[in-house]
């Protein structure tokens, strides 16, 4: 049952990874 959703949760999986490593790198706490 849980696919359709776990294709979007992969996706925003990816871009909060992507987010993650340039807040990592800029290191600024956005919140």
């Amino acid at each position: 049952r849980p696919f359709y959703w776990r294709r979007k949760w992969a996706a925003d999986w990816e871009l909060v990874r992507y987010c993650s490593e340039r807040c990592r790198r800029t290191r600024r706490p956005r919140k």
